[in-house]
Formats: C-alpha cells, sequence, structure tokens
C-alpha cells in the first residue's frame, strides 16, 4: 500500500506545483497592476529583479552541481531562454498596465498553445493528443471571448 502512495503522490506533485504556480501568478498579476498603477511598471520590473537576485543568489550558491560548461553547450538555447523571458515580463507588465491584470492574465493564458508549438517546431516533439487539441480549442474560444468583450 505504502508503494502505491508514493507513486500517486510522486506523479501527482507536478500537478500541485502547477496548480500552485497559477494560484501565485494570479496573485502576483493582481498585485502588479496595484503597484504598478502608483510606481510605474519599469520600477516595479526592477524591484521585482532585485528580490529575484537576492533569492535567486542564495538558492544558486547552494545548490550548484552543473558545470558552467554545460550553459556554454546550450548557449542558444540560454540566450533563448534569457531573451524571451525578459521580453516576457516586461510585455506582461506592460499589458496589466494597459489593461488591468484580469485580461493581461486570460490572453496571457495563451501560453500553452505557444510552448506545445515551439516543442513542435523546435523540439520535434508532437505533445496534441485529441485531449489536448480540445484544450487548445477551448482556451482560443476563451481568448476570443475576452478579446470580444
Amino acid at each position: 500500500m505504502r508503494i502505491c502512495c508514493d507513486y500517486v503522490y510522486i506523479n501527482s506533485m507536478w500537478i500541485i506545483a502547477a496548480l500552485l504556480t497559477a494560484i501565485c501568478w494570479g496573485l502576483s498579476y493582481t498585485a502588479a497592476g496595484e503597484v504598478i498603477k502608483t510606481t510605474g511598471k519599469m520600477q516595479y520590473m526592477f524591484l521585482i529583479t532585485a528580490v529575484n537576485v537576492v533569492i535567486y543568489s542564495g538558492l544558486f550558491a547552494a545548490s550548484v552541481k552543473t558545470p558552467w560548461s554545460a550553459l556554454a553547450a546550450n548557449k542558444w538555447w540560454v540566450l533563448a531562454a534569457i531573451v524571451s523571458s525578459v521580453a516576457g515580463n516586461y510585455l506582461t507588465f506592460l499589458a496589466i498596465e494597459l489593461k488591468g491584470a484580469t485580461h493581461a492574465a486570460m490572453i496571457e493564458i495563451t501560453y500553452p498553445l505557444w510552448c506545445a508549438l515551439f516543442s513542435m517546431w523546435l523540439l520535434g516533439e508532437n505533445p496534441l493528443t485529441i485531449r489536448s487539441a480540445i484544450g487548445a480549442v477551448l482556451i482560443l474560444a476563451g481568448v476570443l471571448l475576452v478579446i470580444e468583450h
């Protein structure tokens, strides 16, 4: 019985982590919308970046196991990840500033579709199943409802 419980726990942790991520981002967008109203997006981005540097520096120092050469070997992926992350953060806060956290989040939720498309195009993965295709259609339908509103 214990082995079964461990298996379910390990295989469901990603779902729990993903749901907690969504909850954190939901609160983050809401709070960012209010902060940006008084400080502006650039000051807010600087604050978030500074706090992230402090927190991640400590975590990084405590957990580095991979040699730096691994980053060099993947330099184009590292560059793509950094550029898209910086651009994504800026554009997220711009959207929040221009339209509000709710609308920005409702449109940004299309990122799983983009992830699937980039994974198929750049990595040769085929993550689409009937269920995921139906999910993608529902996401797009939801986005269209938000845009038309």
